[in-house]
């Protein structure tokens, strides 16, 4: 074994430690995340059902309002022009 690369071993090898470490560390975190959010549910299910209702209807009224805009709405691009000649005329 060459003697050169000892201190590179040791360095890679407290890197190795520390991320096994945290990584450990995350894991338990997630997995107390977890429970408490089962224990929340089991406690509470009506309130679980609504919040979860409410959750959806908000994802679907962004993804609708997100899908709306991509499309170009005739209505949209008249008044777009009627405010742009406007601004011209009011000199802002």
């Amino acid at each position: 074994m060459n003697v050169a690369n000892e201190p590179y071993r040791s360095t890679e090898s407290t890197t190795n430690d520390r991320f096994h470490r945290a990584f450990d560390t995350a894991r338990e975190r997630a997995t107390q995340a977890v429970d408490f959010g089962e224990d929340c549910v089991r406690r509470h299910p009506e309130t679980a059902v609504w919040s979860s209702f409410a959750t959806g209807m908000l994802f679907g009224l962004l993804a609708g309002w997100l899908l709306a805009q991509q499309l170009e709405d005739p209505w949209r691009r008249d008044l777009r022009s009627m405010l742009s000649r406007l601004q011209s005329r009011l000199h802002f």
